[in-house]
């Protein structure tokens, strides 16, 4: 099981806050491809498909949380746009909500191509 927490970082020559990849635990480590999301990789938007002009753009934690929370019971999966050193690539996830109080819901992004459901 691969576990990602985000969290957030200032943008080098940037007063923008950006929604990071802080930690990843994984049991296994033969199980990572590079379509799973790695510590420090960069969370830019997610979307319904593909087509970069539909990302929204996630510049804060909240933000992220907030649209998962508008979007996670209508859409099984979604496309997540990250920047990964130098490139940006696209990753299909499912997003899913986490048990916790009912004033804060807190969600996981998991891999959308893994039978088992690795969380990321």
């Amino acid at each position: 099981m691969e576990m990602c927490r985000l969290g957030f970082m200032k943008d080098m020559g940037s007063p923008q806050t950006l929604v990071c990849v802080k930690q990843v635990k994984q049991e296994v480590a033969e199980d990572w491809d590079e379509s799973m999301l790695l510590p420090g990789d960069i969370i830019e938007g997610f979307a319904e498909d593909d087509a970069d002009e539909l990302f929204v753009p996630t510049k804060l934690k909240s933000d992220l949380s907030s649209h998962l929370g508008k979007v996670h019971q209508q859409l099984e999966v979604i496309w997540v746009k990250v920047r990964r050193g130098d490139t940006t690539i696209k990753l299909q996830a499912r997003i899913v909500q986490e048990k916790s109080s009912m004033l804060h819901k807190k969600f996981t992004i998991i891999a959308a191509i893994d039978a088992d459901m690795l969380r990321f």
